[in-house]
């Protein structure tokens, strides 16, 4: 399973209806909740795309530093999130 780098990354901005991108990639303040999941979730998940949630929006997922993406997380359209 692949996994993805943790170095954070400038990445253009992105704007649309339905995506916001507008930090670096992962966000830098999300690096100390990596390194406590890296310690106690097991290696299968270590391919999930580096995004911590804040919330949900519909078929839209979160973070607190203001990125907002469409959920494709479970192959499946929605995740089971409870949203």
């Amino acid at each position: 399973m692949a996994k993805y780098n943790l170095k954070p990354i400038a990445v253009a901005e992105v704007n649309t209806k339905y995506r916001r991108i507008k930090t670096r990639l992962p966000v830098p303040e999300s690096l100390e909740i990596f390194e406590r999941l890296i310690k106690s979730e097991p290696q299968s998940m270590m391919g999930q795309p580096p995004v911590v949630w804040d919330r949900a929006e519909g078929f839209q997922v979160c973070d607190r530093w203001g990125n907002k993406w469409i959920d494709w997380s479970s192959g499946v359209l929605i995740t089971n999130a409870g949203h």
